[in-house]
């Protein structure tokens, strides 16, 4: 009898801690479809009134959206996952009960519709994902001048963005062609106006290179720089490991002439998002 109290009892306190487990955050109203067409260019919107729509978007970069913080996961970050994923482009759409505030320490983005969007493609998909730490081929950005001279296009920040901030201007003065305190990137161009070095690799540098790039210049403070260079090129780079072509302003080439910097082929731990399962949805 005393065996069957206590098995009991352990069984209501495990209903007990389950039911404290709160579900996850979840969009009332989700249409997901796929786009043929293919024409124009990706969007991908998170509006304060709660609604969320991405069109003409690949499933690994709505992935990379959903998983980022809040800027998306570089593409070489991702493992795994069948290769419509990143081929067939889709129309997805997420609506909320109700309006959600930007977030301050979440870049200004509502942060819980980050955690809607992980649900929908988890409802939707049937996406199961896994973080683990894996060494991977990386790119190390290290000083290439003697006496740690920098390149003619990459200067101290006078007015860094964190003055900027102090002195409550935030990115004021921007223009089509240049931030004053921010990233503007384009294929084949980034312009950096006040940022960390850090930053200008995590969030710039590592969009355009086959693998991630990693910190190793021991620049400290904010930096300006404006980089340019053939995007037409990057693929001959990518295909010799590496090593930058004889000829051609390739992105290696740039970064080493315009920067007084390199890029090193190396290898290191990195935070990866693992796929383990994945299924096209069933459209509405």
């Amino acid at each position: 009898m005393r065996h069957f109290a206590w098995t009991a009892l352990v069984s209501c306190a495990l209903v007990t801690v389950s039911a404290q487990i709160p579900p996850a955050p979840a969009f009332d109203v989700t249409a997901v479809k796929r786009n043929v067409g293919g024409a124009g260019g990706v969007s991908v919107q998170f509006l304060p009134s709660g609604r969320f729509t991405a069109t003409n978007i690949s499933i690994r970069d709505l992935i990379a959206t959903a998983y980022g913080t809040p800027k998306p996961i570089p593409g070489s970050r991702i493992i795994g996952g069948p290769d419509w994923i990143a081929a067939e482009r889709y129309d997805v759409q997420g609506v909320a009960s109700g309006p959600i505030a930007p977030d301050p320490t979440f870049a200004g983005m509502p942060r819980p519709m980050f955690m809607m969007l992980r649900s929908l493609l988890a409802e939707r998909f049937q996406l199961k994902v896994r973080s683990e730490t894996q060494e991977q081929s990386v790119y190390t950005l290290v000083q290439a001048r003697a006496g740690h001279q920098l390149g003619p296009r990459l200067r101290i920040s006078a007015t860094g963005c964190a003055a900027m901030r102090a002195a409550g201007a935030g990115g004021a003065g921007t223009s089509a062609s240049k931030p004053a305190c921010g990233l503007k990137f384009t294929r084949g161009s980034i312009s950096a106006q006040g940022m960390p070095m850090e930053e200008i690799i995590r969030v710039a540098l590592s969009r355009y290179t086959d693998r991630p790039v990693m910190d190793g210049t021991g620049l400290s403070g904010e930096y300006d720089f404006d980089l340019e260079w053939s995007p037409e090129v990057l693929a001959a780079s990518q295909e010799n490991g590496g090593t930058p072509p004889a000829t051609g302003a390739s992105l290696f080439t740039a970064v080493q002439e315009q920067l007084g910097l390199k890029l090193e082929p190396s290898r290191g731990p990195i935070d990866v998002l693992v796929i383990d399962h994945i299924e096209r949805p069933s459209e509405n």
